[in-house]
């Protein structure tokens, strides 16, 4: 009688199915680690490109403050820059105005002014619209 599948000779050696599940696990779990590593690699890369651009945003947007006029009592409005161009995607302008107390050491005190003694604290910010970057820096304003 003939047979379907011939036996095998006795020096003849294959692999049994669990030693290739075996393998075929082993492979897909060195594939997601892989391509984990890849994924923060690009979401850290994209945050970083994002933190360069925001705090260079940031400095060019201080500069521009500090060259406005000083305003008595200014609120946020004052240091608003319209005309700043602002990348898509991000948001740049102060988020509060204080003004120093005279005293010393110097405190600053939030609105509303009831005396302005000549020197203010400028809160900027500048922030991605996805959240994953804000930069934030004060700018001391003095009455020349």
């Amino acid at each position: 009688m003939h047979r379907l599948f011939p036996r095998r000779a006795s020096d003849e050696r294959g692999e049994t199915l669990a030693e290739v599940l075996m393998t075929v696990s082993i492979m897909g779990i060195l594939f997601a680690a892989v391509l984990g590593a890849l994924a923060v690699s690009a979401l850290t890369s994209d945050i970083s490109k994002k933190e360069g651009t925001a705090e260079a945003l940031l400095r060019t947007y201080a500069e521009q403050v500090q060259g406005l006029p000083y305003v008595n009592c200014a609120s946020t409005s004052a240091y608003t820059l319209a005309s700043f161009p602002v990348p898509p995607n991000y948001t740049a302008g102060p988020t509060g105005v204080r003004y120093w107390d005279g005293l010393n050491p110097a405190s600053y005190v939030a609105p509303p002014c009831s005396s302005d003694t000549g020197v203010q604290a400028v809160d900027l910010r500048v922030q991605t619209s996805d959240g994953r970057v804000t930069e934030t820096m004060t700018v001391y304003k003095r009455v020349p």
